[in-house]
């Protein structure tokens, strides 16, 4: 199904509407807001600015972290709730930097590198 984006933006065309959304996306806004606000979704804003040969940003870019080394001592001893709290990211993040160490039942076991 086709987004019709006249409707949605109000301009003459098409590829005006789009390259108006794609100004608002260069100067910071998100494809997230942008489709919030367009009463789209992420993948339909996205999909139309491959579609128009226009660059995107990269996605997921709110990744926190990349600055996080996580020791053994606090993987062997604290949540990955706990963690995540501490270190400002989700637990999913936390999970991924501790797959270095090995858990195997209660206990902690380095892996070989």
């Amino acid at each position: 199904m086709s987004t019709d984006w006249k409707g949605i933006v109000g301009l003459s065309t098409t590829e005006e509407c789009v390259k108006k959304v794609y100004e608002l996306y260069e100067k910071g806004a998100t494809s997230t807001q942008l489709a919030q606000a367009l009463g789209l979704t992420d993948a339909t804003i996205r999909n139309t600015f491959k579609r128009y040969g226009l660059k995107l940003k990269q996605h997921g870019g709110l990744y926190k972290g990349k600055g996080i080394t996580l020791t053994e001592e606090e993987v062997r001893t604290m949540k990955q709730r706990e963690l995540a709290k501490k270190y400002n990211c989700s637990q999913w993040t936390i999970w991924n930097l501790s797959k270095k160490f090995k858990t195997q039942g209660k206990g902690l076991k380095k892996s070989p590198e």
